[in-house]
């Protein structure tokens, strides 16, 4: 069995969902585009924050410090972005 969960910020676009999910299931996606999940640290409001320990990047703007707490982030071009939410 394959699951496959995408996650996006914006509205979802059904078309390149369904391509995405097609090209994945038949390898069709090259490797040189594929990012791995592990990394050591984010880059956030030009800050470099290390992850390790208590802190795990957990999803698109979302990190998790088990027993410490979570932050989940939007960014926006303008404020009139945010009073659209």
């Amino acid at each position: 069995m394959t699951i496959v969960s995408l996650v996006k910020t914006k509205a979802r676009d059904i078309n390149f969902q369904g391509q995405f999910i097609n090209d994945f299931l038949t390898d069709n996606i090259p490797l040189e585009t594929v990012v791995s999940r592990t990394i050591d640290s984010i880059e956030f409001v030009g800050r470099k924050t290390p992850l390790g320990g208590h802190r795990r990047w957990m999803n698109v703007s979302n990190m998790q410090c088990p027993y410490y707490g979570q932050i989940n982030w939007l960014i926006h071009k303008t404020i009139g972005s945010v009073k659209k939410m």
